[in-house]
């Protein structure tokens, strides 16, 4: 991913943070719209799950400029998402879900161009998150 890719989706996200709340609310609500079956991977307090996506995709986008170095937290977390009955086939409705919800509360500034990068760093991260769901763990968190 090119450095100006990275900024476009660092510069995007940095406009979520202060509603941050209210993105997370909305995404959760886009994809179980999208897939209501989602809905049965999540147990407890969406509020605390809401804070917990927030936070990672903080760590991720922060990470862009070094996504070698984070290698082995994105290979932790794809293992861990499989324990939570996480799929393959739900991550295009996870990223239809998060670019449908940037688009809806960024609006115009949500140009072509961001959503073009934010979906070449979802293909990337994904990718990696599935590709290491059978592996053993080699410890890291994220």
């Amino acid at each position: 991913m090119d450095e100006d890719k990275i900024r476009l989706v660092q510069r995007s996200f940095e406009r979520l943070i202060p509603i941050s709340a209210n993105f997370a609310a909305q995404f959760y609500k886009k994809l179980f719209e999208l897939s209501p079956e989602a809905r049965l991977l999540f147990k407890g307090d969406m509020k605390m799950q809401e804070q917990k996506i927030m936070a990672s995709m903080m760590m991720l986008v922060l990470g862009l400029d070094n996504l070698e170095g984070m290698l082995s937290s994105l290979k932790s977390l794809g293992r861990r998402h499989v324990g939570y009955g996480v799929k393959p086939k739900y991550y295009p409705i996870v990223e239809k879900a998060l670019i449908s919800t940037m688009e809806n509360i960024l609006g115009d500034s949500f140009t072509t161009q961001h959503k073009e990068a934010w979906q070449e760093i979802y293909a990337i991260i994904s990718k990696i998150m599935i590709e290491s769901a059978d592996e053993k763990e080699e410890g890291g968190q994220f």
